[in-house]
């Protein structure tokens, strides 16, 4: 007599095999391990390289917020950007990012200008977890300035900088996990903290039967949002959510080590 295995359960194994086991050192928006948008003091694994593609709304955008917004697209809400990075821990307690950002939706032509961005990140481990005291990491955004092609001209850029402290802290009830994370950001000197602004902080669960999926809420400094992550074969994140309860960002990640 043969065994017949239905084939939803065939796909119910299949799915099983293919979620990951947890999504702690995560990647946000920005680039770095964190939640949607805003850090945290989680890590990469050490000699671990994340690559990324995300859609963030223009609406949202650091670019609207600090003015450079293209005339005649001001309004238009499907204007935004795609951000493509590349994160690298090499160093137990170091983390380094680069990004590459460009506009979605922009008529293409020989007199119309394409806006390009550039960036890089630095984050080090100050202090890492236990039982007691959270990990505690610096972070520096886009130091000093980059180069960008903007009004026609090359000229210097650094939206994305940003000064901050950020703590984590790991806590379980039952069969539930939580990470709880809060961060300040703040200016040295010239180098002013824009892409976050004073406090910031959020909150992801999970449920260890389920550590291939979390929920986020946080709070970015400027607003708050909220987000899913889905971890497949402990590579590949996929992550959606909306800024402020309004309007969508997403994308896809893929991490391996070296």
């Amino acid at each position: 007599m043969k065994l017949k295995i239905p084939s939803s359960l065939l796909i119910l194994m299949l799915v099983y095999l293919c979620l990951g086991q947890s999504s702690a050192d995560a990647q946000a928006l920005s680039g770095v391990t964190g939640l949607f948008q805003i850090p945290t003091a989680e890590m990469m694994p050490d000699k671990s390289v994340r690559l990324s593609h995300h859609v963030v709304p223009q609406k949202y955008s650091v670019y609207r917020r600090t003015g450079w917004v293209r005339a005649g697209y001001i309004d238009n809400a499907q204007l935004g950007y795609i951000a493509n990075s590349v994160t690298l821990s090499f160093l137990p307690r170091l983390e380094v990012m680069f990004r590459y950002s460009y506009e979605l939706d922009v008529p293409r032509g020989p007199d119309i200008e394409i806006f390009m961005d550039r960036m890089v990140a630095a984050r080090f481990l100050l202090i890492r977890e236990s039982e007691r005291l959270p990990a505690v990491v610096f972070g520096l955004h886009d130091p000093g300035s980059s180069g960008g092609l903007t009004r026609n001209r090359f000229s210097t850029n650094n939206y994305y900088s940003a000064n901050y402290f950020v703590a984590s802290k790991n806590l379980e009830a039952g069969n539930v996990r939580y990470g709880i994370h809060s961060g300040y950001a703040f200016d040295i000197g010239s180098q002013q903290s824009i892409e976050y602004r004073g406090l910031f902080g959020g909150v992801s669960l999970e449920h260890e039967q389920f550590e291939w999926f979390q929920l986020i809420l946080e709070y970015d400094s400027f607003q708050f949002n909220t987000a899913v992550k889905i971890l497949l074969l402990d590579r590949i994140q996929l992550l959606g959510g909306l800024y402020n309860l309004d309007k969508f960002a997403g994308g896809i990640s893929y991490r391996f080590q070296f």
